[in-house]
């Protein structure tokens, strides 16, 4: 999040031109509108990692447990795939996607009282 809220202040050097032409939708928006739409990217980037990240840790995951099955990192993922298709990569992402949503839903409404009450104290 704080990488699209910095580059909204200044577009980064070489940003393609999709990128830029969505920095200047941004920047004609209020900043609450910004920052809600900024929280709603950087949570799907978020998930969308989240999933591509637990095929690695599957396949590290089995390589670990069992390396006498699984000797090699190309023969892991033959295996996996043999067995369980695509969704054999996937294992486990729905618990840690729904936890990290959860996690960020959280922090991101505490965040948000703790600047009000800050602002309150502030005048």
């Amino acid at each position: 999040k704080r990488f699209l809220h910095n580059a909204v202040e200044k577009t980064p050097a070489g940003a393609p031109a999709f990128f830029c032409a969505h920095l200047d939708w941004l920047r004609s928006l209020d900043k609450k509108s910004q920052a809600n739409v900024l929280t709603f990217e950087a949570a799907t980037l978020g998930t969308y990692l989240t999933f591509f990240n637990m095929a690695g840790d599957n396949i590290k995951t089995k390589m670990q447990v069992d390396p006498a099955r699984y000797p090699s990192f190309t023969g892991t993922v033959h295996e996996i795939w043999r067995q369980h298709g695509l969704l054999g990569f996937a294992r486990g992402s729905l618990f840690k996607g729904i936890y990290l949503i959860l996690g960020s839903t959280i922090a991101i409404g505490i965040q948000e009282r703790l600047t009000e009450i800050m602002a309150a104290l502030m005048r």
